[in-house]
């Protein structure tokens, strides 16, 4: 995805050349960060649609992922990465 930002730079008397600025950029579907941060051996536990702690719906446009890394059992049977 290729975003364009457009904007006016001027004083409030006069007007001036219209800037603009492109980047790339990526946005990522719930289950896209998910699937990272298991990648990253973090355990997900809450995805909220605002830091109100608001469950997530299909029309909001923030995210709060919380994660906690991973708990791995170990050959012995004891817990790491606590």
């Amino acid at each position: 995805m290729i975003v364009t930002i457009l904007g006016d730079a001027f004083q409030l008397s006069d007007t001036g050349p219209r800037l603009t600025s492109s980047y790339q950029g990526h946005v990522y579907f719930p289950r896209e960060l998910q699937l990272l941060a298991f990648a990253a051996g973090l355990a997900v536990e809450f995805v909220w649609g605002n830091h109100e702690r608001r469950p997530l719906q299909h029309t909001d446009r923030d995210l709060v992922l919380v994660s906690r890394r991973a708990v791995v059992m170990s050959g012995s049977g004891l817990a790491s990465g606590l």
